[in-house]
């Protein structure tokens, strides 16, 4: 076997094994340590002894391996454009590169591999594909539940749970027998409930059903929903629940608490704050786009404003009070040209959804259905904070999860589509910025819209109807859920003196970290027959 040799087991790994080959292959591979290694051995893991011939060229199959890698992802983000004309030719296109790796094997597996690819793409190609496609339409929210948000030294975050909780028991009108998962969100466990899914469990005494704590900084909120909706979407369950959590007030700290976040934040977070780093935010807009410092603090003004006065309007907010211009331009400075009114405040608060399918919920009696029409997330990877093609005065995630979220609920023109929205405004500039990155307002002209009234209650988009961070406070975990919570009311027309006129579609925001490095969810909901 000059050409050929056995493959064997090399090892064993939380049973996985790892195989290797012998003869002339065998010494290729120590030739081709780092490259072949990782290239070869990590990717063909078998259970089993595979017979491997005919093929004596690694450094040709690494490099084939990597070229396919490439050719996958490329088909793949063309196979995603569903009016593309050329899905039959991309297909058989990417089927022959596959196959000029394929031909030097004749493993099974890596056969079965190849071939799962090709059957996924025609699947999609002739419009059989589920997830790939996006989760429009294939959830609805069966019942929703919020706490009132404030210092709630009278309840625990247990409590605080169990009220959301009950509110959407009662408004999905099933029982917690009929819950198949759920889905825990905290950001700072430590200060209240502790690690794992059993608080929420033991809570709500819920019938040792999978539950799954998550957290993703300020998004965790809407991490718990996703992760819901995901379950229901891929059929591992007809009704999922979702609760998220924050007992803070009692801690005694005046903002977030620091806790240990690992080495790497400890080295520089002692030298960061968040309203200094939202402040630079600021300062970068106002230079990037030739805004000048007094027009833009007048503009962050009317945001909180804004806010102040739709929260005064609602019961669950945590301050309830409107405030002129004139308090907020004149409040003392926290960092600037950050003022006190221009930063949210940090509560207690915790809200909850249940969600299913559009089916089971007709099933169940409930009609004008709001079902989930996009849920994206987007990660800073280190660009942000590596070079300068970054400038400061934009959210990249924000952007990029906008881009998919209004490409996966089919919305082409966003400023004339939504009917209302939430957005992240731990600070001011925040909200304001985040108009553009959701392509709401044209680059550099958010702060123009804001003072135009664009987005207030009676305007064309209202934003915050519900007072938003600004005045219902800060639970981290509850947040994404509370603000749902909000879009959910507008639609069954619950929403009381807040009540808009006739929404269609509504859309969330969050966003977690630094400007420089954050996590940005983008959820759209609707009404749906939307």
């Amino acid at each position: 076997m000059e050409k050929g040799g056995f493959v064997y087991m090399l090892g064993s790994r939380s049973g996985v094994l790892y195989i290797g080959v012998t003869n002339n292959l065998e010494r290729r591979l120590s030739e081709h340590k780092s490259g072949a290694i990782e290239g070869f051995t990590k990717k063909y893991r078998v259970n089993r002894l595979l017979w491997y011939e005919r093929y004596d060229r690694i450094e040709d199959a690494i490099a084939r391996e990597r070229q396919l890698k490439n050719w996958r992802r490329e088909k793949k983000a063309r196979l995603i454009e569903r009016e593309n004309p050329d899905y039959a030719d991309i297909s058989e296109d990417w089927y022959e590169s596959a196959a000029t790796v394929r031909d030097g094997f004749t493993c099974g597996a890596w056969r079965r591999r190849l071939g799962a690819n090709v059957t996924g793409a025609r699947a999609r190609e002739q419009g059989r594909g589920i997830m790939a496609r996006g989760i429009k339409d294939k959830v609805a929210i069966l019942g929703m539940g919020c706490s009132k948000f404030g210092e709630r030294w009278d309840m625990n975050a247990e409590d605080l749970i169990v009220e959301a909780v009950e509110e959407c028991l009662d408004d999905a009108g099933i029982e917690r027998s009929q819950i198949d998962a759920a889905w825990f969100s905290t950001a700072i466990e430590e200060q209240h409930v502790g690690k794992s899914g059993v608080p929420l469990a033991v809570s709500l005494r819920l019938p040792y059903i999978p539950v799954t704590r998550v957290e993703n900084y300020c998004a965790s909120g809407t991490e718990s929903f996703r992760g819901a909706c995901y379950a229901v979407a891929s059929g591992a369950a007809d009704i999922a629940l979702a609760v998220g959590v924050e007992k803070l007030k009692d801690t005694g700290y005046g903002g977030l608490p620091q806790r240990m976040r690992g080495a790497v934040a400890d080295m520089y977070w002692p030298n960061a704050s968040a309203p200094g780093s939202f402040a630079q935010l600021a300062t970068a807009y106002s230079a990037k786009h030739g805004v000048p410092a007094d027009e833009l603090k007048k503009a962050m003004a009317r945001v909180s404003v804004k806010s102040h006065a739709n929260g005064a309007k609602n019961p669950k907010a945590h301050l309830r009070k409107e405030i002129d211009i004139d308090t907020v331009l004149n409040a003392p400075m926290v960092a600037e040209p950050l003022g006190l009114f221009d930063c949210c405040g940090v509560s207690d608060g915790s809200a909850a959804a249940i969600v299913t399918t559009p089916e089971i919920a007709k099933g169940l009696g409930k009609t004008d259905l709001v079902s989930v029409k996009a849920l994206q997330l987007a990660v800073s990877n280190g660009q942000e904070a590596s070079h300068n093609s970054w400038d400061g005065s934009y959210f990249m995630t924000t952007r990029r999860a906008a881009e998919r979220a209004y490409k996966e609920a089919d919305i082409r023109r966003p400023r004339d589509e939504v009917s209302m929205f939430e957005v992240h405004d731990c600070f001011s500039i925040t909200e304001l910025v985040t108009m553009e990155d959701l392509y709401l307002s044209e680059e550099g002209t958010a702060w123009r819209d804001i003072l135009d009234g664009f987005y207030d209650a009676d305007g064309k988009i209202p934003c915050q109807i519900d007072g938003g961070l600004k005045c219902f406070g800060h639970p981290i975990g509850a947040s994404g859920l509370r603000m749902l919570y909000e879009m959910y009311l507008q639609f069954h027309g619950r929403a009381g003196a807040r009540q808009l006129d006739d929404p269609r579609i509504g859309m969330t925001h969050n966003l977690g970290g630094f400007p420089h490095q954050n996590v940005s969810s983008v959820s759209i909901v609707g009404r749906y027959d939307a």
